[in-house]
């Protein structure tokens, strides 16, 4: 649902609408028309679209003519008659809402992040009607056509910053968790994260260590661009380890059975000649070009991180 179709939504709303109750105007210590206080809270709420449905279902009023979306004016009518019409899509689409959907919603919500799936692929892969779909998305998640710093209020609503804290998996919830996942690397991350496919793999060994290198890498590449280089932080501690892990000894040559052994273009070895660039630099290129000593080795310098 577009902010166009809430704008319209919000003009047809009753005075005496639950959904308007508690708007004063007044927030961030300056006064406002309550309309603005309305139209940023029904602009940034996924479910307003239930919402929207239930002032009027409450006060006992029919939807105005002009409310022609399918989706509502079917809810409407298998809601206000206490669910004794028969609309399978409907009653699918509020079902997902249950507690003991938990699983199905958060797939759901995960697909409709991504804009490669339309409405019928999503349907196929979660095994529901497009009609329920689309019903779902326009009551309770909002989230197509809409921009991407919206879309990342509702996946980050306290930023990124949630992400360093202690126990993070654990205290954060499996919506969360899916929905970031679905957001940076794609809709099998969730699945995999769901329990719907296994993300442990026997093959391939040194790709998931070219990877997670560099992962771990740009990770703590991310905390220094923030600022946090003076901090005690974990991210940049399991860098450390990654150079350290990577850099040979000073002096040493690699084993040239090993190398053989070794794709040449694999991700780990790439990962590995790449940092020993940089290392190589950081120790003695700079101080050659200014004419000074190399600096002590990084070993030297930092503490055993194991």
């Amino acid at each position: 649902m577009t902010t166009a179709q809430i704008e319209k939504l919000i003009k047809h709303l009753p005075p005496d609408a639950p959904f308007l109750a508690d708007f004063s105007g007044d927030f961030g210590g300056t006064n406002v028309p309550v309309q603005v206080d309305v139209w940023a809270k029904a602009c940034n709420d996924p479910a307003f679209g239930s919402k929207f449905i239930d002032s009027f279902v409450r006060l006992g009023k029919p939807l105005p003519d002009s409310i022609t979306e399918p989706e509502f004016r079917r809810v409407y009518a298998y809601v206000s008659v206490c669910g004794q019409s028969e609309d399978r899509d409907v009653r699918e689409a509020l079902a997902l809402e249950h507690p003991q959907n938990t699983q199905r919603r958060i797939l759901l919500r995960c697909l409709l992040l991504r804009e490669e799936f339309d409405f019928a692929q999503i349907a196929q892969r979660m095994g529901l009607s497009v009609d329920t779909v689309r019903v779902y998305e326009a009551l309770y998640w909002s989230v197509r056509g809409r921009d991407r710093i919206y879309l990342a209020s509702l996946v980050y609503p306290q930023t990124r910053q949630v992400e360093w804290a202690p126990d993070y998996p654990l205290k954060e919830t499996p919506m969360n968790l899916a929905l970031r996942a679905t957001m940076h690397e794609g809709i099998s991350a969730a699945e995999q994260l769901l329990g719907l496919s296994n993300p442990v793999e026997d093959s391939g060994a040194s790709d998931h260590a070219g990877a997670l290198a560099s992962r771990i890498l740009s990770n703590a590449n991310f905390m220094a661009k923030l600022g946090f280089l003076n901090q005690n932080l974990p991210a940049t501690d399991k860098a450390l380890r990654v150079l350290r892990a990577f850099k040979p000894a000073r002096g040493q040559q690699p084993d040239h059975a090993t190398k053989r052994q070794v794709n040449p273009v694999s991700p780990a070895m790439a990962v590995s000649e790449s940092i020993n660039r940089i290392l190589t630099d950081i120790e003695g290129g700079w101080g050659v070009r200014l004419g000074r000593q190399p600096p002590t080795p990084v070993d030297a310098q930092l503490p055993d991180a194991a």
